[in-house]
């Protein structure tokens, strides 16, 4: 018999960030948590930039902020061994990843995917990618993703893996010729806010899921909503 006096213990995230300014990606996760969309704690926030404004909000918030060099790849196994989060949310995380697992590691990258993937398509260096790619007539449109993780291995140079793990959201985001780069960011910005929360807590409850190894093993709940028509069922 189930003692109902006894609550249940929050599933626990750990955020990864390497944004100096907040552009709705920590953000977006205290916000979903307040408005109950998505079921859980963040246990803590790494992040490799100490002036961050992720600090500041950290602080705000009670919450653990941690410091990560960049280069210490064994970090990654000591932050899971020392929390041992439910799932790893990335957001503008600048560094390749090692030692977390596939299956419960989530990124949102805003541009289109694989496209914009791979070494030195970090942070603003994928808006400006984008800004380019339009007035050049390559695209004509962009979109902002959330994908599951591959760790890095001992073939790989960097985030040429990192970025290639099953594709779980896509929305198209309009661009315009006055465009600036904070009017792109803007947009990424304002999906992060509307859907991170909400593809989160689908991961933690499992509805949202795969093998860790095949992009063909991804699952989805029957009536998952099919955002934008060019929306991808699983990663390249």
């Amino acid at each position: 018999m189930v003692n109902s006096f006894v609550k249940p213990v929050p599933r626990k995230i750990l955020v990864f960030t390497s944004a100096l300014k907040e552009n709705g990606g920590f953000s977006s996760l205290i916000d979903s948590m307040e408005s109950s969309q998505l079921k859980a704690s963040i246990c803590a926030v790494v992040s490799n930039e100490v002036d961050s404004e992720a600090f500041d909000l950290a602080d705000q918030y009670g919450i653990t902020f941690e410091l990560f060099e960049p280069g210490d790849n064994a970090y990654y196994k000591q932050l899971q061994e020392k929390y041992r989060p439910d799932l790893n949310i990335l957001t503008n995380w600048d560094l390749p990843v090692v030692d977390l697992d596939p299956k419960r590691t989530i990124n949102f990258f805003p541009a289109p995917l694989p496209d914009f993937h791979g070494q030195g398509m970090r942070y603003k260096h994928i808006y400006e990618a984008v800004l380019q790619a339009f007035l050049a007539g390559k695209i004509a449109q962009t979109e902002a993703c959330i994908h599951f993780v591959l760790p890095l291995d001992k073939k790989s140079t960097g985030h040429d893996i990192c970025d290639k793990g099953p594709i779980i959201f896509r929305q198209s985001l309009a661009l315009k010729k006055t465009d600036s780069l904070q009017d792109i960011v803007g947009r990424a910005s304002n999906v992060s806010r509307g859907w991170y929360g909400k593809i989160a807590n689908m991961v933690l409850n499992d509805q949202i899921s795969w093998d860790g190894v095949r992009p063909e093993s991804l699952k989805l709940p029957s009536n998952y909503f099919n955002h934008q028509k060019n929306f991808a069922r699983q990663g390249v």
